[in-house]
């Protein structure tokens, strides 16, 4: 399990930057625009009610990126571990950030 620490801001950009970096798969070629950006209110709608975020396939890119509260910090769930690195194949964003932690210093989080 990777746990961070992160702000709300930083916490949206990583979701962003995770947008930014996936592509679409299968039927999402048909919602998919290449220069659609992630909004905040959209970031927003996926709160989860036990309190995370989950982003499935957005406007068609296939982003397979989830993260819940732990205490004061957030983990990456789903197989998030330092030995499973994130796969291109089901994370899309994977080849631009290839590691877990190369996706967190993209918004300047450092592990504790």
């Amino acid at each position: 399990m990777i746990k961070f620490y992160a702000e709300p801001e930083q916490l949206y950009n990583l979701f962003r930057n995770a947008f930014l970096a996936s592509k679409p798969a299968g039927m999402g070629k048909l919602h998919y625009s290449d220069n659609h950006d992630l909004t905040k209110r959209e970031f927003l709608g996926m709160l989860l009610k036990k309190g995370g975020y989950s982003a499935d396939y957005v406007k068609g890119r296939m982003v397979k990126l989830y993260v819940s509260e732990e205490g004061e910090g957030w983990v990456f769930n789903r197989n998030c571990n330092s030995e499973h690195s994130p796969k291109d194949d089901y994370q899309s964003w994977a080849y631009k950030y290839p590691t877990w932690q190369a996706l967190l210093a993209s918004v300047d989080i450092q592990l504790k």
